[in-house]
């Protein structure tokens, strides 16, 4: 008896974990996509000022290309 009322217990914890850790990710992933919408409209306006300055100074394109690549891609997580 005493082992059947210890696995039901392990089971309603892992039910438990199950039932927040579902609604947590979704709250992660929808948080990350947030991150990252806001991000892409920041990054295209940098992108776009910083184009404008290379053309206004005649700049060169790999060197600008090299700055862009350093300073803007995103790095992926490890």
């Amino acid at each position: 008896m005493e082992k059947q009322i210890t696995e039901t217990n392990i089971q309603h914890e892992g039910k438990s974990k199950e039932m927040y850790n579902r609604p947590a990710y979704e709250q992660d992933s929808e948080f990350i996509c947030e991150f990252f919408g806001e991000a892409r409209n920041k990054s295209k306006q940098k992108l776009h000022k910083r184009l404008q300055q290379w053309e206004e100074s005649g700049g060169n394109f790999d060197k600008m290309w090299e700055d862009l690549k350093r300073d803007m891609l995103t790095k992926q997580e490890n």
